[in-house]
């Protein structure tokens, strides 16, 4: 038979009927991973007795990684005896077995294997990674896939040359990704206990990550490549020019919207993202694009991704205010609201005027008749001051503060006085106008003329006459002239009148500007013919009376009133 020793075993020889056979009782002395173990083989007869021969006799560990044979396998006893030299590796209780050809084999009791000194950590990816001490990398390992935004765990231990763990190495570890966008827990840093410790890790970006866990003494360790997959889509994002996308950032993107311009068109990035802002190339909800801070633009027309971000053209006209967020829709998912964009005034091409009654509105340039503004001009009334004010805007309406170009305004009525030129004043310019003439059939109109602006016209309006406070007479040969200075006639003289022939007088009720106001008073008529005959008082009615053929001047050869 054979006879296997192990360290602090010693032999007995004759020892048959006691257990153990062969040998004293002293426990195998415990070996620690990393030293040379010298292992003894012998033959013995029934009785345990030492016997000298030269056979071949085979060692085998019961740990094929936790032992390395450092002689042979096999060898050849010299007087009945032999060693082997073995390395362990893997902490672990590991019994040793030989065998020899016509001899009954020994296995030998379990040697107790302690873990070396602490001299590194390792890093274990959780659950594609495996502890594995004693073997070259200490562990078992295969291609790590994760997901952004979704936590695993990460298990850190102190070990030793052959990767067994260091129950009594306790040190603080720090654990660290090249992931821009992560969360670790407990800060990435945390002590060990019983020589181990865990952290819950979650890597936001979809791309490619490693981790390192460091300690000051202990040689540092590193996992492999991890590769990071998005996760389901939840949501859209836009861009707009001035920003960039962000994968797992916090707002999911970087930079700011940069100034747009009234009626230039720029692109809109929407993507389909998941919870961290990672882009998912396999959604492709149909996509509708909005800007209810624009009242007055035209969205694009709704678009899928098809299979990845879209981009699509478009244009703000409404520069005033001058902030407009755009919004990205779309079924099933979250919506995205971009921040607010300035939008700049384009270049002015055209004059703006705007009465009293309007209401002027940048970007309204697709709402005819009243493009770039709401209401109707008020009538107003004869001899009463108002102001008109003119802008200077671009093609949408919009006003042009950088404008300062000179500008004019005439008005419809002939008699009036129009106000000087004058220049906008950050793209406006106000002017005090009179109207003197009355018109009831609302044709009124006024026009502002520029050399560098399109000039416009304004919606035509009513003016009613003033408080009545004069009377007007018209003879025949006099016309009518309302708002005419000096007398509300116009330069037609009067028709010379015949002695005894009788001609009839007009008289009208009228405001200071010589318009018609429908106020009757009771009127006379006197002549200066001292030797005619005056007509009676006649009250007027809706304003004028004509005294029919009521006056004959008697004396001749006289200029009568």
């Amino acid at each position: 038979r054979l006879l296997v020793l192990l360290p602090g075993e010693s032999r007995a020889e004759g020892k048959w009927n006691v257990s153990p056979h062969g040998k004293t009782g002293a426990a195998p002395t415990a070996q620690v991973v990393g030293t040379t173990v010298t292992i003894t083989v012998a033959a013995a007869d029934a009785y345990w007795n030492q016997v000298s021969t030269s056979i071949s006799v085979t060692l085998t560990p019961s740990e094929a990684t936790a032992a390395v044979l450092l002689s042979p396998k096999s060898l050849n006893l010299t007087l009945g005896t032999t060693t082997f030299d073995v390395l362990f590796r893997k902490a672990v209780p590991t019994t040793s077995s030989a065998s020899a050809t016509g001899y009954s084999g020994y296995t030998s009791p379990a040697l107790t294997i302690n873990p070396g000194t602490g001299t590194k950590l390792q890093l274990l990816v959780q659950s594609e990674e495996t502890e594995a001490p004693g073997t070259g990398s200490g562990k078992t390992t295969g291609a790590i896939t994760k997901t952004a935004g979704l936590a695993f765990d990460v298990r850190v231990n102190a070990v030793d040359s052959w990767w067994n763990v260091q129950t009594a190495s306790i040190p603080t570890v720090t654990l660290t990704t090249n992931a821009t966008y992560y969360a670790i827990s407990a800060g990435g840093v945390a002590g060990l206990a019983n020589g181990t410790t865990q952290f819950s890790v979650t890597l936001l970006q979809a791309a490619t990550a490693s981790l390192t866990v460091t300690e000051p003494v202990l040689t540092q360790s590193q996992s492999p490549v991890i590769s990071v997959n998005p996760a389901a889509a939840v949501k859209l994002q836009t861009l707009l020019p001035g920003e960039f996308e962000a994968p797992g950032a916090g707002s999911g993107k970087t930079g700011a919207p940069t100034n747009r311009t009234a009626g230039v068109t720029f692109g809109v990035t929407v993507n389909v993202v998941d919870a961290s802002w990672n882009k998912v190339l396999t959604a492709n909800p149909t996509v509708q694009i909005a800007t209810y801070d624009d009242a007055y633009d035209t969205p694009p027309s709704a678009a899928p991704p098809a299979g990845g971000p879209i981009t699509q053209l478009m244009s703000l006209v409404t520069a005033a205010p001058p902030t407009v967020s755009v919004s990205a829709i779309a079924g099933g998912f979250t919506g995205s609201t971009s921040p607010v964009v300035t939008v700049d005034p384009n270049a002015a091409t055209r004059a703006h005027l705007i009465l009293p009654g309007e209401t002027f509105v940048p970007g309204r340039y697709n709402q005819p008749p009243t493009t770039g503004k709401t209401g109707s001009p008020t009538t107003r009334t004869a001899g009463l001051m108002f102001g008109v004010t003119v802008y200077a805007v671009d093609d949408w309406y919009n006003r042009n503060t950088g404008n300062a170009s000179t500008i004019q305004i005439q008005t419809s009525d002939p008699y009036d006085t129009e106000p000087s030129t004058a220049s906008f004043a950050a793209g406006m310019a106000t002017f005090p106008v009179t109207m003197v003439r009355q018109d009831t059939s609302n044709l009124t109109t006024i026009t502002a003329t520029s050399t560098v602006l399109v000039s416009t016209i304004s919606p035509a309006f009513g003016v009613n006459p003033g408080p009545a406070v004069k009377l007007q007479i018209l003879v025949p040969g006099e016309v009518v002239a309302e708002g005419r200075s000096p007398d509300g006639k116009t330069a037609a003289a009067p028709s010379p009148a015949t002695a005894g022939t009788a001609f009839s007088v007009t008289v009208r009720a009228v405001d200071a500007n010589w318009n018609k106001v429908n106020a009757n008073p009771t009127v006379r008529i006197n002549t200066s013919d001292i030797y005619d005959a005056e007509p009676g008082n006649q009250t007027l009615v809706s304003g004028e009376f004509t005294f029919t053929n009521a006056i004959t001047f008697v004396t001749a050869n006289t200029t009568q009133t």
